[in-house]
């Protein structure tokens, strides 16, 4: 890998070392390719379900019980709030009210959910990144760097010019200010 000049924010206290990437650098090609399939819920109203709840066509949340809904409401000020709807149709807004009402943790919450390696300092540091950021350029790369504490953090890696370093990003926001032309 090609040396690099750390992009970082103004407030950061050291400039990273690129020496510090740990594990693969990973494509858009081969992210996608090692995708999970989205779990999206079919967006056909049941008829438990509240009038003033649309839907949600996103993708779902991995530990809703079997039998729940993943809604959107809009709160009086007209913004959306993410709900879950039970099956008699009862809204809930928290993970933690649901895990209250059943009494346990659900049957898929006893399963953990598979870490991102970005999320898991003792993770597999070759772990293809559970999915491509919809922000983020194909034609970027994603890798990982060891934080000083050991743990793990994504770095988004711009493409250099012939002859030139590579950029790297340690957070969204950035890469967005760069893309936007204002670093």
């Amino acid at each position: 890998m090609a040396s690099a000049v750390a992009m970082v924010p103004e407030e950061a206290a050291e400039a990273p070392s690129p020496l510090r990437l740990v594990g693969r650098v990973w494509t858009h090609e081969e992210v996608l390719q090692n995708m999970e399939p989205e779990i999206v819920k079919p967006c056909e109203t049941p008829a438990h379900w509240p009038s003033n709840v649309r839907m949600d066509s996103a993708r779902w949340v991995y530990w809703l019980p079997e039998g729940w809904g993943q809604g959107i409401k809009a709160t009086a000020n007209g913004k959306d709030l993410k709900c879950f709807v039970n099956p008699d149709g009862k809204l809930y807004y928290h993970k933690q009210e649901i895990e209250k009402v059943l009494g346990q943790l659900s049957r898929r919450e006893s399963h953990e959910k598979p870490k991102d390696a970005g999320d898991d300092s003792h993770g597999d540091i070759d772990t293809v990144p559970q999915r491509w950021p919809d922000r983020l350029p194909s034609h970027w790369r994603i890798a990982f760097r060891r934080l000083p504490a050991g743990g793990l953090h994504k770095v988004y890696i711009a493409p250099a010019a012939e002859g030139q370093e590579d950029f790297f990003f340690w957070h969204m926001k950035d890469v967005e200010a760069f893309l936007a032309g204002s670093r």
